[in-house]
C-alpha cells in the first residue's frame, strides 16, 4: 500500500478578501516554505511512517516526525530548528481521552497533522468559504482559527451539558427513580474533558499572544481577547463542574432518604407482624391440653385479638409520625 493511501491532504489559502480558500490539491514542496502565498496544509494519516516522505519534502528537521507521532497527551509547545511546533486539542465531545492536533509553524505554511477525522474541520471550513474573514493572511491567522473552532465545539458542548444539568436538578426533585447514576458520572466525565481542554487552549493562546505581541507591538492581540475569552468560560466550567458535584451529593441523599423511607415503612410492617406470628405460633403448638381449644368463640376472640393489636399498633406509629 502506497504513502498517499494512507493520507488524507487538504491545502487552503487565505484569499484577498481575507476568506479561507481551498486550493488544488498538490504534493508540498520545499518552495511553499518560501513563497508569497500562505497555506495551510491540513494532513489526516492512518499510517504513522506515511508521515516521514511528507515532512521530508519540505526539508524539515527529522525530529519534527517523532514530535507529531508522539502519544504524549499534552499540549507541549517546542521550536525544533527553528520551527514552532505544538499541539491544539480536539474537542472533548464524545471522546474517551484527549486528542490532539499537532501543529508545524513555518513563515509561510501551517501543516496539521491529526490520526483521526475532524468533521468539525471540514463544517467550520464550508461556512469560512462564505463568511467569517479572517484578520490577516497568515500562519498566526491559521492557528488562531483552528483554535476558535475546536474551543467553538466545546463551548456548545457546555451549554449542553448545562442543559442537562438543569433538567437533572428537576428529575432528582421530582423524579429520582427515573434517575442512573451513570448520567451525573458521564455529566462529570464530560465536564472535566471540557476543562483539561480549556486549560490546553490556555498554554496554547499564551505562547502565540507572545509571538503575536513580538509582531504588532502593543497593539492588541487576537490571541490575546482569545485568551480572555477563555479564562471566563474556564470559570464557568468550573462553576458547572461544582453543580455537578452539588447534583450528585444531591442525588445520594435523596437515594439515602427514599432508602430510609422504605426501610421505616418495613420496620413497622415487621413490628405490627411480630405480635401476630407470636399469637399465630402458640396457636399452632401441638399440645393435648390448651383451655381456650374448648371455647366455641376462641377462633373468633383471638382474631379479634390480633386485629386489635395490629390496629393499635399501626395507630401508634401514625401518632408518632412514621408513615411521612
Amino acid at each position: 500500500m502506497t504513502n498517499q493511501e494512507h493520507m488524507k491532504l487538504q491545502c487552503f489559502t487565505i484569499n484577498k478578501q481575507h476568506l479561507i480558500e481551498p486550493l488544488p490539491a498538490a504534493r508540498p514542496t520545499a518552495a511553499w516554505r518560501q513563497g508569497e502565498m500562505v497555506r495551510w496544509l491540513d494532513v489526516e494519516i492512518s499510517e504513522q511512517e506515511a508521515l516521514r516522505p511528507l515532512l521530508a519534502s519540505l526539508d524539515l528537521d527529522p525530529a519534527i516526525f517523532d514530535y507529531c507521532i508522539d502519544p504524549a497527551r499534552s499540549p507541549h509547545i517546542a521550536t525544533i530548528g527553528g520551527t514552532i511546533c505544538c499541539r491544539v486539542p480536539q474537542p472533548a465531545r464524545d471522546r474517551p481521552s484527549s486528542e490532539y492536533i499537532s501543529l508545524i509553524c513555518l513563515q509561510k505554511l501551517l501543516i496539521t497533522v491529526h490520526s483521526t477525522p475532524t468533521p468539525w474541520i471540514d463544517q467550520a471550513l464550508h461556512n469560512a468559504a462564505h463568511k467569517n474573514p479572517s484578520p490577516a493572511a497568515t500562519v498566526l491567522a491559521f492557528v488562531e482559527w483552528i483554535m476558535a473552532q475546536s474551543f467553538g465545539v466545546d463551548l456548545a458542548s457546555f451549554f449542553d451539558l448545562r442543559v442537562q444539568a438543569d433538567k437533572l436538578a428537576s428529575s432528582i426533585d421530582e423524579m429520582p427513580d427515573d434517575i442512573e447514576i451513570d448520567a451525573i458520572v458521564t455529566m462529570n466525565r464530560q465536564i472535566a474533558a471540557l476543562m483539561n481542554n480549556c486549560e490546553d487552549f490556555l498554554i496554547t493562546c499564551s505562547f502565540f499572544w507572545n509571538q503575536e505581541t513580538s509582531v504588532k507591538g502593543e497593539m492588541e492581540s487576537t490571541f490575546q481577547i482569545d485568551f480572555n475569552g477563555i479564562e471566563r468560560m474556564r470559570t464557568l466550567y468550573t462553576r458547572l463542574e461544582s453543580r455537578l458535584q452539588a447534583l450528585h451529593q444531591q442525588y445520594q441523599l435523596t437515594l439515602q432518604k427514599m432508602t430510609n423511607n422504605r426501610l421505616r415503612i418495613l420496620t413497622v410492617l415487621s413490628a405490627v407482624f411480630l405480635p401476630l406470628t407470636l399469637i399465630a405460633g402458640i396457636y399452632g403448638m401441638n399440645f393435648r391440653h390448651m383451655p381456650e381449644l374448648d371455647q366455641p368463640y376462641a377462633y373468633f376472640m383471638v382474631l379479634f385479638l390480633m386485629i386489635g393489636v395490629g390496629g393499635a399498633m399501626i395507630l401508634f406509629f401514625y401518632i408518632k409520625g412514621w408513615f411521612k
